[in-house]
Order: structure tokens, then C-alpha cells, then sequence
């Protein structure tokens, strides 16, 4: 008998586990999906393995890591399911295990992976750093996960989808579906708030680095580092900001990361270093002395922007400056898991706490930084308020944001002189104007002629995302605006059932409201070069067809899914436009 020990999941966790098995069934082979730093991506990749194990009796699921100390946690996390459980990786090798967690950089040798057989499921953590041409590609390809049918089902788990080197991730991944950001972490109690704090170093001067592969270049932000006595600067100001908490401080090479851990400690900040090249037993023991709260400050260079993960860290010394939001947003949220309750042995809900994370940039006073900051963690950006507000926190920056929305559409709704006409409305866009389906992303019309496409991020079940003639703006302009099989409005765009209530998405040039729809709908909608696009339907397509009353017949995937959300979408968008076009008349 198996004795499971898993903890049990969250709502949202669950979400992901059915979206996974969902988009496997439907003909879906490597589906990512995306959670932000603390939101338990080990809870659904142990659920997901012992589950798909219980439907398939004798396969082998594999587990892919690149750091030690995620196939250590990653191990650890898949003994709860009560399986067998192996590593290979270095001198270990169990490739016999009902799960094998191993090390990407052990199964770039033809041998070892060789050894791996039966595999049915593959699960990828830190799945951004994936690429078609290197080793992952390779193991992948040998597992047959490229294959027409694949071979193999392969999940993918990150906090940020994205890569700053230009490699498309696309060339893997398949699109998302399923993803939850640092905001909807806080707003649930999950995830620390966290606000931002600028040190400003006169003499850094950004025109000096270099950059390369679209960021800044390391050695020569190094050198610059270096140069401008930033480091000295900085740690007298990181004495006062930090209050003496727990941090991790990020530099772009390991030289400055030692040269910084000296300077701290001579300034009374106990702090100790960590690189990619150290004695494995110096780390764990740096490391272990971090956790202990015996160093306050652990410098590194890219040692620990994934895979540590320490609830007592909330500070983040952002030494190494980056124009990655991706990078930087692995880098922020190593300070913002909860604490865990000490009677429980549970993380607290961070709403009753008093204290939020802190995240320190570090700028020159040149004015063309170009620097990815603690605002760009938030989804909207908030720049302008950010500037308005330093102090505040991203949860309150965003109700803020939100306010200055709600004041700005009132506004404009108070100063319109038009009145509403049928004759008026002849349909959200002419093909001359504009062409969606000529994008490589898959616009589609209703019956009525509305412009939509699917989204992953409004309400639940099947949503969309769509363009009217602007109700509530200016003549000329549009609105987008979302509806969702539960609500028949889109709660994020409309929280009342009223047109256009507290939303920015109003009164819109056409080329703003397309960006902007294509934004906030995710990367759910279809894409007509995905491969998956060609394939046969799956069952789960069909019972929506069947439900939506359209016929299968020879239709691809692809094919079928647009027309079961051209025919849902036309009875949700087109009623609800009628419904709205009547209210104000």
C-alpha cells in the first residue's frame, strides 16, 4: 500500500493539475505552466506524477533539474507520493525508480540517458531555460516528445516564461494556459507584499556597460561596479535599509559578489558567498549558516536566482542590474514566501502581517538606465505612480493604479457629449481598416462581426477577449471588453454589470485596443503555427463541439477549436452586446 504524504493542494494548484491533463488529452505534447516564486510548483508536480502514475501501472515518470539543490528538494518532494524514488545524478544512479529525478547536465551523456526506459511523463522544472538546440532539446527528442503522435507527455514549470538571450521558447513550449504572477500570490495571502527602495551610486554610470544577448554585459557592469566604488556605497546604504533582516544579494560576477561580502562584513553586516564553481560542502555549509540567521547576507553572482529557496529571506539586493523582467522577477521572488507558523509548521497568511519583503535597486545617475526595477513586477507597470508613491507597496501601487483608472474613465465619461445611435454601430472593425487574421495570432469574428480572441486570464472556463465601437469613449475610438462562461461579463474588465465600470480598456485607438486585447487575453488563444494545430481533435474537443452544437467531420485541432469558439463566442459577445446596446439607448 502506497502511504502518501503530499500536502493537499490549493484550488489553484488543482486548476493546473486538470489544465495539464486536460491539454495532454486534447492532443497537447510539452505544456508549460507558469507560476510566480513561493506558489508551490513541487505540491503540483508531485501530484502530477502520482497521478498519472496510478493511470498508467509500470511507466516511469522523470523529473529534469540543473542545480543540485533542486534535485535534492525535487527528490524530496516526490518521496511524499510514497513511490519509488531515484536520483541520477554525479556518482548516483537509480534509473529503475517509479520516479527518476535527475540532473539535466548527467543526461546529456549518451549512457546514462540511454539507461532511462519506459518513460511516459516528463516533468521540467525552471522550464525557461529550456532551448530546441540544447541538451533539453536533445533529451527531449530522444523520449520522442517531438514525435507526431509524441511519445511522451511533458509538463514544463516556471516562474517567468520568458528569456532575455532572444531564443524562442516557443521552439519547446507549447502556448499557456495556465498561469498565477507575484500579484494574485499577494492577494490571496500566499506570497509576501513587497515594496521598493532605490540606492542611488553618483558615480555608476550605465553608459559605460556594455551589453550582450539583449542585457547588460556581466563583466562590464562588473567593471563598472568596480570602477565607481559603487560597492562601498551601496552597503552603507543596504546597513540602514535592511533593518537587520535576512537577505540575498544578486552581482553580476563572482569577483564583485566576494568583493561585496567583504566590504559588508567589515561594515558589521554578517554575509557570506556562493558560486556555481565552490566546494559543494563550503556551500552547503554558507548556506546552512544563512538559514540559521548566523549570516544576514548571502552574495552571489547567479548562483541562487532559482532553486533556493528560504522562507526567512525578504530582502533582495538587486547588485546585478538587468533589463530582463524575467530575470529579475527570479531574482525578487527569493524574498517573498511567508514565514512559516512555528506551531503549524505552515507558511502564515501573509495579510495578517504587518511586514512586507523588500526590494533594493541599484541605479546610476545617468538618466538612460534602461534598468528593469521593483515596478516591473507588477503586471500593469505602474511607472507613473510608482514615481507619485515611492514608499508603497506593489499591492498598493496596483489599488492605486486601479483608483487612477476609475477616476480617468469617470472623466471621460462625464465629458462625453455623444449619444448612442443604432445606425451608428456597424460592427467593431472593417477588413480594410484592419486585418487580425492576418497576424500570426488567430483573431476571429462572431456571427455579428465582433473580433475576439480566447484568453487564459479573464474569469473561468471558456473566455474572450474582445473589440466594440467605444460605449463608454469618444467617437471613433474602441473598447475592449471580456466575458466568461460563469459570469457572461468578464469580472477583471467590468466588476459591476455595467459597461465599462472602473476599467482603462474604454475609448482606445485600434491599434491600443488590439495590443492591449492581445495583452490581457494571455497566451491561450490559438496560434496557427503550433503544431498541435494540425493534429487530430482530441475527446475533450469533441464533447465541446458536440455541446456547441458543431460538427467534427475532417477538421484538424486547430480547425475545430475556432469553430467551437466562434459558435460559443457569438452566443456570449453578440448577447452581451445587444444586452448592453439596449441599456443605453
Amino acid at each position: 500500500m502506497t502511504m502518501r504524504n503530499m500536502p493537499a493542494p490549493r484550488d489553484y494548484q488543482n486548476e493546473a493539475i486538470d489544465d495539464t491533463f486536460a491539454r495532454w488529452a486534447s492532443g497537447s505534447a510539452r505544456v508549460p505552466v507558469v507560476l510566480a516564486t513561493g506558489l508551490g510548483k513541487s505540491v503540483i508536480q508531485s501530484h502530477l506524477a502520482d497521478r498519472w502514475l496510478d493511470a498508467n501501472p509500470g511507466r516511469r515518470v522523470l523529473v529534469i533539474a540543473h542545480t543540485v539543490e533542486l534535485i535534492d528538494q525535487m527528490a524530496g518532494h516526490m518521496r511524499k507520493t510514497g513511490r519509488r524514488v531515484g536520483v541520477v545524478m554525479g556518482t548516483r544512479n537509480a534509473p529503475t525508480s517509479e520516479i527518476v529525478v535527475a540532473s539535466r547536465q548527467t543526461l546529456g551523456n549518451a549512457k546514462r540517458l540511454g539507461q532511462l526506459r519506459n518513460v511516459g511523463m516528463i516533468l521540467i522544472d525552471e522550464c525557461h531555460m529550456t532551448t530546441r538546440a540544447g541538451t533539453y532539446g536533445r533529451i527531449l527528442e530522444h523520449f520522442g516528445a517531438f514525435d507526431d503522435p509524441p511519445r511522451v507527455q511533458v509538463a514544463g514549470f516556471t516562474a517567468t516564461l520568458s528569456r532575455s538571450d532572444k531564443q524562442k521558447l516557443s521552439a519547446v513550449w507549447e502556448d499557456c494556459t495556465f498561469s498565477r504572477d507575484i500579484s494574485f500570490g499577494i492577494r490571496h495571502g500566499f506570497l509576501m507584499d513587497v515594496r521598493g527602495a532605490r540606492i542611488v551610486v553618483d558615480e555608476l554610470d550605465m553608459r559605460n556597460v556594455t551589453t550582450k544577448g539583449g542585457d547588460w554585459d556581466a563583466a562590464s557592469l562588473g567593471e563598472e561596479l568596480e570602477r565607481s566604488f559603487a560597492v562601498e556605497t551601496i552597503a552603507k546604504q543596504y546597513l540602514d535599509l535592511s533593518e537587520g533582516r535576512k537577505g540575498l544579494a544578486f552581482w553580476p560576477l563572482v569577483s564583485v559578489a566576494q568583493h561585496a561580502a567583504e566590504v559588508f562584513n567589515d561594515l558589521g553586516i554578517p554575509s557570506g558567498v556562493v558560486w556555481g564553481a565552490q566546494d559543494k560542502r563550503e556551500r552547503a555549509a554558507v548556506l546552512a549558516a544563512h538559514r540559521a540567521g548566523e549570516i544576514l547576507c548571502v552574495h552571489n553572482a547567479m548562483a541562487l536566482t532559482v532553486g533556493y529557496d528560504d522562507p526567512g529571506v525578504d530582502v533582495i539586493l538587486m547588485g546585478r542590474n538587468t533589463k530582463s523582467r524575467g530575470l529579475y522577477t527570479q531574482m525578487a521572488g527569493r524574498a517573498l514566501r511567508p514565514p512559516i507558523d512555528p506551531e503549524t509548521g505552515k507558511p502564515v497568511d501573509t495579510r495578517t502581517l504587518d511586514r512586507q519583503a523588500l526590494i533594493i535597486d541599484v541605479t546610476g545617475a545617468s538618466e538612460n538606465n534602461d534598468l528593469a526595477l521593483f515596478i516591473d513586477l507588477s503586471p500593469e507597470r505602474p511607472v507613473e505612480v510608482y514615481d507619485e508613491h515611492p514608499d508603497a507597496t506593489l499591492s498598493e501601487l496596483e489599488e492605486l493604479l486601479a483608483e487612477q483608472i476609475e477616476e480617468e474613465v469617470e472623466a471621460q465619461r462625464a465629458g462625453a457629449s455623444w449619444e448612442f445611435e443604432s445606425d451608428d454601430y456597424a460592427g467593431p472593425v472593417a477588413a480594410k481598416t484592419f486585418d487580425p487574421l492576418a497576424r500570426d495570432k488567430a483573431w476571429s469574428q462572431t456571427d455579428a462581426g465582433h473580433w475576439f480572441v480566447r484568453s487564459s486570464r479573464v474569469g473561468k472556463g471558456d473566455s474572450f477577449v474582445f473589440l466594440i465601437p467605444s460605449i463608454a469613449g469618444p467617437e471613433g475610438t474602441w473598447d475592449v471588453a471580456g466575458c466568461s462562461r460563469n459570469t457572461g461579463y468578464d469580472p477583471m474588465v467590468d466588476p459591476a454589470p455595467e459597461w465599462a465600470t472602473g476599467t482603462a480598456w474604454v475609448g482606445l485607438t485600434l491599434e491600443q485596443a488590439m495590443l492591449h486585447s492581445e495583452g490581457i487575453a494571455g497566451s491561450a488563444y490559438n496560434t496557427r503555427k503550433n503544431a498541435w494545430s494540425g493534429r487530430a481533435p482530441g475527446k475533450h474537443l469533441k464533447i465541446a463541439a458536440w455541446r456547441a452544437g458543431v460538427e467534427v467531420g475532417a477538421r484538424t485541432h486547430g480547425e475545430l477549436q475556432e469553430a467551437v469558439d466562434q459558435a460559443v463566442a457569438s452566443a456570449r459577445i453578440d448577447a452581451l452586446v445587444a444586452r448592453v446596446r439596449s441599456s443605453v439607448q
